[in-house]
């Protein structure tokens, strides 16, 4: 177990050294130790590494894996950090990478990439569940919709036909 923990700090070092994929190797090992895996701050350290991998390698990716992993590392370790020592910065990653789910959604916006964005809008939705108490859905909800129906008045305003939708 104690070994595990050191490739954790190992893991945390290459990180700090700009050293992404020897610090994903270690951590993806280190995690599956049953020690490190009760650990809230391998988690956190596991969510850190994964978004430094999103935002270096992945940013552009709609669909990144790195970013979706970050996530689910950082609730676990939310749910491990019963003491609430590193919560508001697990909060405060967690609120980055959700927004980015929001952005990409926005931009991904037309008549062809309806999945995607639709699926990128309900992770930053659950994922600002999580982070914020006070989070309003609905609000965001019409926010988003309204966005989605201006670009849609815009790709109808182009072509000026009825046919816009069916053609894009």
């Amino acid at each position: 177990g104690f070994a595990q923990l050191e490739k954790v700090q190992q893991a945390y070092d290459y990180v700090t050294q700009s050293k992404l994929d020897s610090a994903q190797i270690l951590i993806d090992i280190a995690i599956q130790d049953p020690e490190a895996a009760k650990d809230f701050q391998s988690w956190y350290i596991r969510g850190f590494i994964y978004k430094e991998i999103y935002k270096q390698k992945e940013v552009s990716d709609y669909k990144s894996p790195a970013r979706d992993l970050s996530i689910e590392a950082l609730k676990k370790a939310l749910e491990l950090d019963v003491e609430k020592q590193q919560s508001a910065s697990i909060l405060q990653n967690l609120k980055f990478l959700g927004s980015k789910y929001k952005n990409d959604a926005i931009k991904l916006m037309d008549t062809i990439n309806f999945e995607t964005y639709e699926e990128l809008f309900e992770k930053f939705i659950a994922t600002y569940k999580i982070c914020d108490p006070g989070f309003v859905e609905k609000s965001n909800r019409i926010e988003y919709y309204l966005a989605l129906s201006y670009k849609f008045q815009e790709a109808f305003e182009q072509v000026n036909t009825t046919h816009t939708l069916e053609l894009s």
